[in-house]
């Protein structure tokens, strides 16, 4: 814990120095934040000789939490331990708080591991389909994300990671919201299905050629409003202003 201070204090006395000291105590921030999460992960060994050896440390949610926000926020001082963290992370193995912390204060995170980042929040936060639940069809019919619809307080461009990866990694950035807006526009259609009804059909006569969009009046609207969730409009939001600084 006592390091873990010395460390934070000394990357924000020197973020913006370019040291090769700071690279190293990232690694080893991410190698210690993978250590004490595998520590607290709850799990079922036959023998207890296959349990890892405790850390003995005090106040392990408190240290790892410290541990977590430096590797966060100084990620890009070394982007491939950040890439080996979030690859190491899965759906099962992160807890749903967790997760909401990944997605929603990523710091650095997201542009360090453009890549790693989008795999990990596309399997978090698109849930796979249980054919066995008898009550996710009359869950989802609130919502295309579920547990994650309202991921974000509010709706805006600046929450989450999809305005800095789309600043630092655009064809992550795209894959990521585009992946998002298809499975909510799945969703919507799906409602269209189960009534026996066309899905609407938008066409518009460009000087390249005509180009169809598909939605109603609701998906219209997904970037001016919270429903059906805070994922889709921020993503959209965010899009927004990304594609205005490209213009400017």
């Amino acid at each position: 814990p006592d390091v873990a201070r010395v460390f934070q204090a000394w990357l924000i006395w020197t973020q913006n120095q370019r040291y090769n000291l700071n690279t190293m105590i990232v690694g080893l921030l991410f190698d210690w934040l993978t250590l004490v999460e595998e520590q607290m992960a709850p799990r079922i060994y036959k023998d207890i000789k296959d349990a890892p050896p405790p850390l003995n440390i005090p106040h392990i949610r408190d240290v790892r939490t410290r541990i977590q926000m430096s590797a966060f926020t100084f990620a890009r001082e070394n982007p491939d331990a950040a890439a080996r963290y979030l690859s190491g992370l899965g759906p099962e193995s992160v807890g749903y708080h967790d997760q909401r912390t990944i997605l929603s204060f990523p710091g650095t995170l997201a542009s360090a591991a453009p890549k790693e980042f989008v795999d990990f929040a596309l399997e978090t936060i698109i849930e796979k389909e249980d054919p066995d639940d008898l009550y996710s069809r009359r869950r989802d019919r609130y919502g295309p994300f579920g547990a994650h619809d309202h991921l974000y307080s509010r709706a805006s461009p600046s929450l989450g990671p999809f305005l800095d990866l789309l600043d630092h990694a655009p064809a992550e950035g795209l894959r990521l919201i585009r992946a998002l807006v298809e499975h909510a526009t799945n969703w919507r259609r799906q409602m269209y299905r189960d009534d026996r009804q066309l899905f609407p059909r938008l066409t518009i006569h460009f000087p390249d050629g005509s180009k169809s969009f598909e939605g109603d009046c609701s998906v219209y609207h997904w970037a001016r409003s919270i429903a059906p969730s805070t994922v889709t409009a921020s993503a959209l939001m965010a899009l927004e202003a990304w594609g205005h600084k490209q213009i400017e």
